[in-house]
């Protein structure tokens, strides 16, 4: 028989190296977790540059960010609220992983 699955929960802390994704609202807002992942606020300046608005499966990539030991860290537009149904995740995991292929080749 298959062992029975064990689950655990642990307090957020933010990732320390590798490559980091976040959600940003359809506005450009970033959560409380997606700003710890950025201490010198590098996404809210690039946001900007890059005309980046959170707009459903847009995507804003800072290589080796300010402040941290990351590689990148990458912010995906999650839209308005309203529209994410099991669709639209599913669009929005493809579009990470569309990333993180694009920068292993």
């Amino acid at each position: 028989m298959t062992p029975r699955p064990s689950i655990a929960f642990a307090k957020f802390a933010a990732p320390k190296k590798g490559s980091v994704f976040v959600l940003a609202a359809n506005d450009g807002g970033l959560g409380d977790a997606a700003k710890a992942c950025d201490p010198a606020k590098t996404l809210e300046r690039a946001f900007p540059v890059a005309d980046f608005s959170g707009k459903f499966a847009g995507l804003v990539e800072v290589l080796a960010p300010e402040g941290t030991s990351l590689d990148r860290l990458v912010a995906v537009g999650a839209g308005k609220v309203s529209g994410l149904d099991d669709h639209a995740w599913l669009k929005v995991g493809g579009t990470i992983a569309a990333s993180l292929r694009k920068a292993t080749e």
